[in-house]
């Protein structure tokens, strides 16, 4: 569907690769379910829909970028279902130089079921996150270091997260 938009739109600056990142070079195992559109390396998530689909290999993400010679990233948009950390620790070195805009979507049920205390997921520095909500926009964190878990409510339990570079929230402002 991503390609369709794309190319029905003519957008030519957007560069497609179907594959799975992470922080290292592996193979993992995959799990789906037919009667949700999730599918997730944690065997857990929906566990009683999921099941194991195939082994897929996960490419650390700077790795890949640099053997696909991208010399420069300027968004990332994650929707990983649980694997935000090992995603961007993969990614690290990228961000740190290219300072992307990421979005990504964080659903509280999952990160409360799955991550360790230990992988808050961390906010690059000089970033700012902000929050939205059913399209409603939520300032949740400022220049933290870590983004914790912020209780909105129970309506607010997925929510996209907006991490922009200082380059970005910085301009303007003296």
């Amino acid at each position: 569907e991503l390609r369709r938009n794309v190319t029905s739109n003519g957008i030519a600056n957007v560069h497609i690769h179907q594959i799975a990142l992470g922080d290292t070079d592996s193979d993992m195992q995959f799990y789906s379910s037919e009667s949700t559109e999730v599918s997730s390396f944690i065997a857990g998530h929906y566990a009683s829909v999921n099941k194991l689909v195939r082994t897929v290999h996960v490419n650390n993400g700077d790795q890949y970028l640099q053997q696909q010679n991208v010399s420069h990233v300027d968004f990332i948009k994650l929707d990983v279902e649980g694997y935000e950390d090992a995603v961007l620790r993969g990614l690290a070195k990228t961000i740190m130089r290219d300072q992307p805009v990421l979005w990504m979507e964080w659903i509280e049920s999952i990160r409360k079921e799955f991550a360790k205390p230990e992988q808050q997921l961390p906010i690059p520095t000089g970033y700012r996150a902000y929050g939205f909500a059913y399209n409603k926009p939520r300032w949740l964190f400022f220049n933290d270091p870590v983004v914790r878990l912020v209780s909105l409510g129970p309506t607010y339990r997925k929510r996209n997260i907006l991490l922009l570079p200082q380059r970005i929230w910085s301009s303007g402002q003296k």
